[in-house]
């Protein structure tokens, strides 16, 4: 492939790009191609993920009502690969054995292999940066820093370190850089596939393991029920599967043969890599769902109960000659009793008692500013009618 260089580029572009195995006759027309299996995985991927983005976007824009910095980086860094899946029609080259392309189709194929790597990097460190942000928003206290905190910071710096200096061999690795996507043109290559494919891979499986294994001493170590504290862990342990596809790269890397049909085994390892890349944003966004759903749970619930219930309420009232008002009258929510300390009366009937203590009481006094609970508060309510017997609570139980 060497001395190619040397004949005219539609020459080039005309020749195999690998020899054939024993008794196998290359289609170059019409060669074997996956585009189905292919399809299928890219389009479930891209739907779980735009999915999870809008009910993380709805939780935390709509229920919430809290916008934090990472909350955008994920969108910013899906514009890369959205931009990079979309060019060049890569559906074309993907999962076609190296032995039924033309040269042509084989710098097609790496050309389109080069952004995309980028792209992945640019996205991995993207999106580990926003879940590490998201784990010491949601695990640490307001300003403390603790071993979590510290841990957090230093896996953030190693990933930006690593991927920005894979993405630099990927793109810089020959010289001239031409010879990235056409392997004839004459020039060196500084960095081999197969060692450089292998650290990323491994890279990826062990910063992933970091970031499902993080927040569990911390879940683990909460004030809750058992069971409370397993269905938090499993939230918070989607990240398993991203590393289970990180594993699966990795050993997609190990079986790829880079002089005979390294194209057909670096699309195996764009699949993985597409639906880590899923993984990771799941894991990024699944924590905010059970509050989207609550949400949307809670407005389908009124929802139901104004369109069908009320109706049925009032037929069952108009019937039984009573009247009983479908809704309790609407308060202005400006509208507040002030109460001191002690006991004392409020508005309809109820009565309150109330006593609060210092937890720091016995504590040395200290020109720091406390942290932490300063003063509880216990309060009481209660209704008791001036008769003595109890009150029904509506028309129903006072029959």
């Amino acid at each position: 492939m060497d001395q190619l260089f040397v004949f005219p580029y539609e020459y080039i572009v005309q020749q195999p790009a690998a020899q054939p195995p024993e008794g196998v006759v290359p289609d170059f027309d019409r060669p074997h191609t996956e585009n189905a299996r292919i399809i299928s995985i890219v389009t479930i991927c891209v739907l779980l993920a735009t999915f999870s983005a809008v009910l993380r976007a709805y939780a935390k824009a709509i229920c919430s009502k809290r916008v934090y910095v990472e909350d955008w980086i994920p969108g910013a860094a899906s514009v890369s690969d959205i931009s990079t899946l979309t060019r060049g029609r890569p559906i074309s080259v993907i999962c076609v054995h190296q032995w039924e392309m033309r040269l042509g189709k084989l710098e097609q194929f790496t050309y389109f292999t080069v952004p995309f790597a980028t792209a992945y990097d640019l996205f991995m460190a993207l999106v580990k940066i926003a879940i590490l942000l998201e784990w010491i928003r949601t695990f640490v206290p307001r300003h403390t820093r603790n071993r979590f905190f510290y841990i957090c910071l230093v896996a953030m710096v190693i990933n930006t370190l690593l991927y920005s200096c894979s993405i630099f061999l990927i793109n810089f690795a020959c010289d001239p850089r031409e010879k990235l996507w056409r392997p004839w043109v004459p020039g060196t290559c500084s960095v081999v596939s197969r060692p450089l494919d292998l650290t990323q891979a491994g890279l990826d499986l062990a910063s992933d393991l970091l970031v499902v294994l993080l927040p569990q001493r911390v879940i683990w170590a909460l004030q809750m029920t058992t069971k409370r504290k397993i269905l938090v862990s499993i939230v918070f342990s989607t990240g398993a599967i991203a590393c289970a596809f990180a594993a699966g790269r990795c050993y997609a890397v190990v079986k790829i043969d880079y002089s005979a049909d390294g194209s057909y085994g670096a699309s195996v390892m764009f699949l993985w890599a597409v639906v880590e890349m899923t993984c990771l944003l799941l894991v990024f966004c699944i924590p905010a769902v059970p509050m989207a759903l609550a949400d949307k749970g809670k407005s389908l619930k009124e929802l139901w109960t104004r369109r069908v219930m009320e109706p049925s309420r009032m037929t069952r009232n108009l019937e039984d000659g009573a009247s009983w008002p479908l809704s309790p009258p609407r308060v202005p929510r400006n509208v507040y009793q002030r109460v001191d300390e002690g006991s004392g009366a409020l508005r309809g009937g109820y009565t309150f008692t109330t006593a609060s203590y210092n937890p720091r009481e016995n504590e040395a006094p200290s020109e720091e500013i406390p942290e932490g609970i300063l003063r509880i508060v216990e309060f009481s309510v209660r209704k008791e009618p001036a008769d003595g017997t109890r009150q029904a609570q509506n028309a129903y139980l006072a029959r």
